[in-house]
């Protein structure tokens, strides 16, 4: 019997310290989710493409700090506010605003700006068409 209850004992252990799915998906909010929109080539710029994500941001979501490689990245706010950090410089955008990234930026902070609305932003790349990853996690 001692050895049963001791069995329990560490199941129960072990189910707590599994994730719940409440805490999955607390978790899942907390991030942005990325879709592309179009990627085309500059026909004016030889070897040279653009790319546009949009990032939508539910309410407190934010991205960890990243880089763009050799990217000319242009941020543009469709929805809500966005907190960023772009080489240690902080600022908050809003519907209509928009800011840049020169190539080798990094972008410490990119964050919804408001803890009940959703927000969403546009952002469009110029790189080179080999670059395939353009947003990379800085660790």
């Amino acid at each position: 019997m001692k050895k049963l209850s001791s069995i329990i004992v560490s199941m129960f252990a072990l189910i707590a310290t599994v994730p719940s799915l409440a805490d999955e998906n607390a978790a899942s909010a907390s991030r942005e989710t990325v879709e592309q929109e179009f990627r085309y080539e500059i026909p004016n710029i030889p070897g040279k493409v653009v790319t546009s994500l949009s990032v939508e941001y539910p309410p407190g979501a934010s991205t960890p700090a990243h880089m763009h490689g050799d990217a000319f990245v242009i941020g543009y706010v469709l929805e809500g506010s966005i907190r960023s950090r772009v080489d240690g410089e902080t600022n908050v955008y809003g519907v209509g605003e928009s800011w840049t990234e020169n190539p080798g930026a990094s972008h410490e902070l990119s964050e919804n700006a408001s803890a009940t609305e959703p927000a969403r932003i546009l952002a469009i790349f110029i790189s080179d068409p080999q670059q395939k990853e353009l947003v990379k996690m800085m660790k």
